[in-house]
């Protein structure tokens, strides 16, 4: 039960980090081009070392915000956001597999057959 409303928040704030991406630099980049895998692991290498640096004092400040105030602070700092740094790469063509060579000009032996005819 646990696990699924946890699911449940971080589901929430991704909808949320959405938005203010969405309000800041439209649908269309974050629907088709931007990467929530770039974004994810953007989050998850900087937390840590805020945590560390900052400490739990700075944050408090949003907890004194209204939600206006509140989603107004996340588009603005969504406006700041390097597009490129979390941009989606398109994967190149995939190459043509190898020819596959014929079952009759090489034909299989079997591990056991080699070893019957060694002892």
């Amino acid at each position: 039960m646990v696990g699924f409303c946890v699911a449940l928040v971080a589901y929430n704030v991704v909808a949320l980090v959405k938005g203010a991406l969405r309000a800041a630099h439209g649908a269309e980049y974050v629907e088709e081009q931007l990467s929530m895998y770039y974004l994810t692991w953007e989050v998850a290498q900087v937390t840590t070392g805020m945590e560390i640096a900052l400490g739990a004092e700075p944050w408090e400040i949003f907890r004194q915000m209204s939600l206006r105030e509140f989603a107004t602070t996340l588009v603005a700092i969504a406006q700041r956001l390097d597009t490129k740094k979390y941009t989606k790469h398109k994967r190149g063509p995939k190459k043509p597999p190898p020819n596959k060579l014929s079952g009759k000009r090489q034909t299989h032996v079997s591990t056991a057959r080699i070893l019957a005819s060694r002892g």
